[in-house]
């Protein structure tokens, strides 16, 4: 599990040790995590989640004073403003952490080298530790062996971003509302939906009464509007799309919600799972080739499900889902989305048991 333990340390006033140090005064968050991790999405707001739920459960209520990047191959270009993705980090960042400090990697490495760098408190995170358990190893998810401590911190950190970025939600009116679906359009992504299913699925949702739909188009707000993107996914209270990283922003709806995740024929992974579920969400899996896929009330239970399913390639990017089985797909899909969204929270994966299960190579 997740520990930590504040350790004490200082030096006489005027020892030679009081010369070669650097007293750096507050919390420092310390990071240990790769550049694939710092520059993917998904992996960065696991991480970011993790860091969160550690720090409230460690130091409950304090503002860290700076964020370091140590180890790792992360490099000042990965972070940085001038670097899309650099950009978009670093204002997710601010978003939740205002008055944090970044410290760049090439600064931090010759500052240790320098001198000692003796912290009043420290809080580490490390990608490489949390791997270390098993579950987290099984699924290579860092959170995946923490996700009932995290799930007690992500809404306040879920409120803390929209509120640093100056989202609204807008407030649903009383009554009943058709729900407000996006359907996730990942544009030239070797990995997406098939324009002819996407098309068919656009026209059932607009022809149901139960359901208001929209194309949601997350790239087209660009790394400098995480703001834009995240208020596309707050105001949606149905997600659906192709397994990928855009789905990452189904973290910031509101729960209830509900992420529909489509897996061409050879992929299946746990990655979304985990997220809605530490995020208060439903999920519904389904796979071209096998119809609607396992779920499991205990998260890291899902490893059973997915990773250890060797017939599965993770990185089988070059494929469309185009939702085999034709409208009969789509009713199922658009009938399991409403009736989850609308169920009680301890009822809404009967949904998903054998007997509601449906293949599209089924009668």
């Amino acid at each position: 599990g997740l520990q930590a333990r504040v350790v004490p340390g200082g030096c006489a006033p005027g020892s030679p040790l009081e010369f070669r140090r650097r007293r750096l005064p507050g919390l420092t968050l310390v990071v240990h995590d790769s550049v694939f991790r710092v520059h993917h999405y998904f992996h960065f707001m696991e991480h970011l989640l993790g860091l969160w739920a550690l720090l409230e459960e460690t130091f409950p209520g304090e503002e860290p004073a700076r964020l370091v990047f140590d180890g790792g191959r992360t490099k000042d270009v990965h972070v940085r403003n001038s670097s899309g993705k650099g950009l978009f980090m670093q204002k997710c960042l601010r978003a939740a952490f205002p008055s944090m400090e970044l410290v760049m990697p090439s600064r931090w490495e010759r500052a240790k080298w320098a001198q000692a760098q003796v912290m009043d408190r420290a809080l580490v995170s490390s990608r490489g530790m949390c791997h270390s358990n098993p579950e987290s190893a099984a699924l290579n998810k860092m959170f995946a062996a923490h996700t009932p401590h995290i799930r007690q911190h992500a809404a306040a950190l879920r409120n803390r971003m929209m509120a640093g970025l100056g989202v609204r939600p807008a407030v649903k009116p009383r009554g009943p509302q058709p729900l407000r679906v996006g359907v996730v359009d990942r544009g030239n992504s070797t990995r997406r939906l098939s324009e002819a299913f996407k098309a068919a699925l656009l026209e059932a949702l607009r022809a149901d009464p139960r359901f208001e739909a929209r194309v949601v188009r997350f790239q087209s707000y660009g790394f400098d509007d995480p703001a834009g993107q995240i208020a596309e996914a707050a105001n949606t209270d149905v997600m659906i799309g192709c397994h990928g990283n855009g789905l990452t922003h189904a973290l910031f709806m509101q729960p209830p919600a509900v992420l529909v995740e489509l897996f061409p024929a050879e992929i299946n992974w746990a990655d979304y799972q985990l997220q809605a579920e530490v995020g208060g969400h439903r999920h519904v899996a389904w796979s071209d080739r096998d119809g609607l896929l396992p779920q499991s009330g205990r998260v890291v239970q899902c490893a059973a499900n997915y990773s250890v399913r060797h017939d599965y390639h993770h990185k089988s990017d070059l494929q469309l889902f185009r939702g085999n089985g034709g409208s009969r797909t789509i009713k199922m899909l658009l009938e399991l989305a409403f009736n989850l969204y609308h169920a009680k929270e301890r009822r809404w994966r009967d949904w998903l048991s054998p007997s509601h299960r449906g293949s599209p190579a089924g009668p």
